[in-house]
Order: C-alpha cells, then sequence, then structure tokens
C-alpha cells in the first residue's frame, strides 16, 4: 500500500515525547524473540549423521539415538532462474487433396498462436511483469536492471526494456482513465506534488527539474482510494484548472501558493482543505525558537491529541469518515 499523503506518523510520535517533556530518559528496549522462518516455505534437508563406526562409544557400547534432533534453520536464496519459452505449433496437410480452397477449410491447419502481451517482443509476459516490479515496486532503474540481467548471464537492453514499459502503459491507458475518473467524482481528493529528474528529456537538460503529481480520492468502497499520477514540466498548478473542471467535493492540499492561486476557480474557500501536519510545523518551529510558550505548548498538546484519535481508529479498523465523526463526538 502507498503510504498515506501528508502523514509523518513516526516523526510526530518522536516530536510527542521531545516537545511535552522536559526530560527523557531512554528505555533500553528489551531483545526481542526473532520470529521463525515461514513454516510453508519448501524445506532442503541437508542430514549431519554420523558414520557407523563413528556410533560406538568408547566403552565400546553401540550408541543410542535420542528421539529428537538439534535443528538449525537458514533461509537460503536462489538467484533468479532464466527459462526459455519456446512454444511448437506442429502443422498438419491432407496429402490428398492438399487442401480445398477454401477459407474455412485450410489445407495447413495447426493450434491457434496463444495471445501474447506483446507480440513480437523478446520477453515473456512474466519477465515483463518482474522488472516491472523491479522498476515501480523497487526503486530500481532501468539501467540497473539491465547491468543485473548481464550479470547474471542475460544481455537485454535498457533501450528494449524502455520501450517494453512504454508500450504496456499505452495499453493500460483505459484502466488509468477509469483510476482518474473516479477520483474526479470522488467526494474528496488530497494532492501533493515531489520533484523528479527525466534523464534525457527531449528538448530539456538533464538537470532540470519536473514534477510528479500525486492525487488521492476518498474511500471508494470499504478500505480503498483510488491514487492517479501525473507527470508535469512545471510545478504550477495552473493545469488543475482543466484537470478537476467542473470538481465538486473537497480538495486537500499543503500551503504551497500556487494552489491557492489556481484551486479558487474550482472550490470555494470552504472546500479548499489545508493540511494539518503543515500547519502543525509552524508551532513547532515557534516552540523550537521560544520556550515554555504556554499557547504553543497547548496547541501542540490538542494536535498529539488528535494524532492519538487518529491512530486509535487506525487500530480499531474504522475508515469511514461517518464513523470517525460519530466516535469524537462520543468523547
Amino acid at each position: 500500500k502507498q503510504a498515506l499523503l501528508f502523514n509523518e506518523a513516526e516523526q510526530i510520535v518522536d516530536e510527542e515525547k521531545t516537545i511535552l517533556v522536559k526530560e527523557h530518559r531512554k528505555k533500553k528496549k528489551k531483545r526481542g524473540k526473532r520470529d521463525g522462518l515461514d513454516p510453508n516455505l519448501p524445506r532442503e534437508e541437508v542430514i549431519l549423521d554420523l558414520e557407523e563406526h563413528e556410533k560406538v562409544c568408547g566403552c565400546g557400547c553401540m550408541l543410542t539415538a535420542l528421539a529428537h534432533s538439534e535443528v538449525l534453520e537458514k533461509l537460503k536464496i536462489i538467484p533468479a532462474q532464466f527459462v526459455v519459452v519456446k512454444t511448437i505449433r506442429p502443422q498438419y496437410v491432407c496429402k490428398k487433396c492438399e487442401g480445398s480452397g477454401d477459407e474455412n477449410r485450410p489445407g495447413v491447419k495447426s493450434k491457434p498462436p496463444v495471445p501474447q502481451l506483446i507480440p513480437k517482443a523478446i520477453l515473456h509476459r512474466d519477465s515483463l511483469a518482474y522488472m516491472i516490479v523491479q522498476k515501480y515496486c523497487d526503486h530500481l532503474p532501468i539501467n540497473r536492471i539491465s547491468n543485473i540481467l548481464k550479470r547474471l548471464g542475460v544481455s537485454i537492453s535498457k533501450a528494449t526494456i524502455a520501450r517494453n514499459f512504454i508500450t504496456i502503459a499505452e495499453m493500460l491507458e483505459p484502466i488509468t482513465n477509469q483510476i482518474l475518473q473516479l477520483i474526479q467524482f470522488a467526494h474528496a481528493i488530497q494532492i501533493d506534488e515531489t520533484r523528479l529528474q527525466v534523464v534525457s528529456e527531449p528538448g530539456r537538460k538533464g538537470t532540470n527539474l519536473s514534477w510528479m503529481w500525486c492525487f488521492r480520492s476518498g474511500l471508494v468502497g470499504e478500505t480503498e482510494r483510488a491514487v492517479y499520477f501525473h507527470y508535469d514540466q512545471s510545478r504550477s498548478a495552473k493545469f488543475l484548472k482543466d484537470f478537476l473542471f467542473g470538481y465538486k467535493g473537497i480538495i486537500q492540499t499543503d500551503g504551497l501558493g500556487t494552489y491557492n492561486a489556481h484551486l479558487s476557480s474550482i472550490v470555494s474557500e470552504d472546500e479548499h482543505a489545508g493540511c494539518n501536519v503543515h500547519a502543525r510545523r509552524k508551532f513547532t518551529d515557534i516552540y523550537k525558537s521560544i520556550k515554555n510558550n504556554k499557547s504553543v505548548n497547548h496547541i501542540l498538546e490538542e494536535y498529539n491529541r488528535l494524532y492519538r484519535l487518529e491512530e486509535s481508529y487506525y487500530q480499531l479498523k474504522i475508515h469511514h469518515n461517518k464513523d470517525k465523526l460519530e466516535k469524537r463526538r462520543q468523547r
């Protein structure tokens, strides 16, 4: 799952201890018990048994095996294995008539070919899925993926991998368009942007910064949210005027000025929500410069209380806003 936008749970937990407590002595953590290996993993047994002549005691008697043996388990990783899938389609022909000339009754018969993800690609669909996970889940650049394959004895150029990725992305456009539609009709949207450096982009230097804009909807099911990424060369939110034209709902962003400048034509001031994490930072900065400020301490205490509530909702698996609101009213 993608981490929540604007979520800084780790920093909040740490700050809660350091800001509101003057002195905090670190307790020595108890050494935890190591988790065992998954019992469902296949086991490869290596039995280190005594030779027959070693099973004799110093007194001359034969040793008796105990009911239990000493067992040590270690995780072994088998490096990637490569297999060439060779599809063979036997051809059949009638020796008597050598074909009737009827298209519905061809002279040569064979099984139809298996549908291919990319018909002329050298890479099998399983290989493409593996590489996509490496690129977008494990954050490996295409150049590094190509080098890993080469080290393992398979030469696939980064250009080949890139072309296949682009083809698959184009094939997935109907799905990504559907995800975008879910967001555009959602009751709430969160938006955030992050820097992105694109190498060898036509007409731009490799040092130029671009931006990846992330859109996340409110709940579209019991616990699901739609997430959509949009690439843009500029950090200006001007494109949102067309991107979210006609949107009806709440839009949450951080305090970046470009949002205020361009979202005003889409939603009202009441429908443009801010981010409490970013707002809290302002008070944290004040606390660091002005110690023992009662007003700031009070605000930070309220923020910490708010985050404890949100954490309790997460632990109780309360996801819908109406359920959260009901819980807040009970306190």
